[in-house]
């Protein structure tokens, strides 16, 4: 298997990014694994920091449900998203578990999770500029203090759920196959380097 995809406290592997993950990656076979998290959110921002410390508590138990996943499947890049890229980070952070890594408007630092990616680590952040539950400047801070290997995707307008990835934007696309093509022959890291997304 090539990709893992981390869910969200309100998504699933089967939801809309899991399922496009699946599609577009994995011909259809789950993108990863049911994590036991599962909360049901509204937008309000007040929520979600009013449940932080409950949210927190479910790291533990799906880091060692990712963890298990990550060991059976090998995969070459990991996608993550919100509540999953916190989960990938715990993980991260106490393991040597260095595999390259699109994390979807990322949780972590909200969660306490870390500020900086641990050294050797390869990922490309990607957040909604107009997101309300979890500020784009989180994801801002978590790049600017990590290593030159992790950069910020933008995605202008987006909100937290960042439906269009699936629909309009190209970014999750190109940022699955850029790092999928950094692990390559010569010519696919060549090719890697053409792939930039707009600042």
């Amino acid at each position: 298997m090539t990709v893992l995809y981390l869910h969200g406290l309100e998504g699933s592997p089967q939801g809309t990014k899991g399922a496009w993950v699946s599609q577009h990656y994995l011909k259809n076979t789950p993108s990863g694994p049911q994590m036991s998290a599962h909360i049901q959110l509204d937008d309000h921002t007040h929520d979600v920091v009013q449940m932080k410390p409950k949210i927190k508590e479910l790291i533990p138990l799906c880091a060692q449900e990712a963890r298990s996943a990550i060991m059976k499947r090998n995969p070459k890049v990991i996608i993550a998203s919100s509540f999953g890229a916190a989960v990938l980070l715990h993980l991260m952070q106490d393991s040597r578990i260095r595999i390259p890594s699109v994390l979807i408007a990322q949780g972590a630092v909200f969660l306490d999770v870390a500020d900086r990616f641990p050294n050797g680590s390869r990922a490309i952040v990607i957040h909604g500029t107009a997101d309300k539950i979890i500020p784009y400047r989180q994801s801002v801070t978590l790049c600017q203090n990590s290593q030159s290997s992790v950069e910020c995707w933008p995605i202008e307008g987006g909100d937290h759920r960042l439906h269009c990835l699936t629909t309009t934007s190209r970014a999750l696309g190109l940022a699955i196959d850029k790092l999928l093509l950094e692990q390559g022959n010569k010519s696919d890291r060549e090719r890697a380097e053409s792939i930039v997304w707009p600042q």
